[in-house]
């Protein structure tokens, strides 16, 4: 009996021992086999492991009640690349050697190279699309389809610098050919910097025998370089004279300038300059009024080279009583002081003296 009755103490035993381990193991189990949990990203209890690709943002919370910073930062990744912002697709680190977080990595690289590749395919054609238009163009169709087309075979998003400007100077020779000159000097001629789209296309027609100048001339007549970015296109025509040594007709530009913007006639004071073109001198000493101080200084330098004599007094007299004046910033003993410097009348001085020395 002792032992019957030992037996069942013995199984009674067992049994609460198993009751008491599945008690203490339940949670876990059903944390990992749990509908809601099994497929979801699951973390240890200090967030540092991750058993699973997170769904939404519910899946960055533990058990325990602590968020991921990393699963949420993931999942903003995920978006950003499905909206196509891919410069804002960070995987966290800890993230990127999952296979769940190459993949993501993977299709935002294929999906951003084969969007970049039908954008540039799209630019081409863009571009081919235009020069054609330009190219076959009626001279009564050339302007339109320039204002259609030029943002595509000018701009360098669509093309190479190098290719822009041919692009650009292959149309502009369409306007020359068409014998658009108005358009052509205002605007076409002050595209792009020193030796860029303006430059080349007035030395491409250069080349190709259009005399430039007389077509200039003829413009100038009825329309003295007053329009938008006239100063621009004004340093390019009068570069190209200045370095094609152009200077016979110096004078034939002297009644147009008396009628220009301060800052285009400044590009051909300067001509007037490198031209020594001695007729221009009392045109040039008119500026000495503008109400522009720039211009009053060029019409001093200008001065300087191609006046005479008679026009010292009026030089003196700016030098000695011109306006305009910046403040500079000096120290002196320790001390910050504010001082007057009379640029224009500094530069007339100096311009007057050259003239009377000269």
């Amino acid at each position: 009996m002792q032992s019957h009755f030992g037996q069942i103490n013995k199984d009674i035993m067992k049994r609460n021992h198993t009751q008491k381990s599945l008690i203490l193991t339940m949670p876990l189990i059903f944390l990992l086999s749990g509908c809601s949990f099994f497929q979801k990203l699951i973390f240890t209890i200090d967030n540092s492991v991750v058993l699973g690709e997170p769904k939404s943002m519910e899946d960055c919370t533990d058990f325990i009640g602590d968020v991921s910073t990393d699963c949420q930062a993931y999942l903003e990744a995920k978006e950003n690349c499905e909206k196509g912002d891919y410069e804002r697709v960070v995987i966290p680190l800890d993230f990127r050697d999952t296979q769940w977080g190459k993949a993501l990595q993977k299709t935002c690289d294929d999906k951003e190279k084969a969007e970049k590749d039908m954008a540039k395919k799209a630019q081409y054609e863009a571009v081919d699309k235009g020069n054609e238009a330009m190219k076959s163009s009626s001279c009564e169709e050339l302007q339109n389809n320039w204002n259609l087309h030029s943002s595509a075979i000018t701009d360098d998003y669509y093309a190479t610098k190098e290719g822009s400007i041919k692009n650009f100077v292959a149309a502009g020779q369409r306007f020359a050919e068409c014998e658009k000159w108005d358009f052509l000097f205002t605007h076409l001629m002050h595209w792009g910097g020193p030796n860029e789209h303006g430059p080349q296309l007035i030395a491409t027609l250069a080349e190709d025998g259009v005399d430039i100048e007389s077509k200039m001339l003829a413009f100038l007549k009825t329309s003295p370089m007053n329009f938008e970015y006239s100063q621009t296109a004004s340093q390019h025509y009068t570069d190209f004279l200045n370095q094609k040594k152009m200077f016979s007709n110096c004078s034939k530009y002297i009644r147009a300038s008396t009628k220009m913007p301060g800052l285009a006639w400044e590009q051909f004071s300067y001509f007037f300059q490198q031209s020594n073109c001695k007729a221009a001198a009392n045109s040039v000493k008119n500026r000495l009024s503008s109400e522009l101080p720039e211009v009053r200084i060029m019409a001093c330098r200008t001065l300087a080279k191609i006046g005479s004599r008679r026009h010292l007094k009026k030089m003196r007299s700016v030098a000695k009583s011109d306006s305009y004046y910046k403040e500079i910033e000096l120290i002196k003993d320790g001390k910050l002081y504010l001082e007057k410097e009379y640029t224009v009348r500094d530069i007339c001085a100096e311009s007057a003296e050259q003239l009377r020395t000269r």
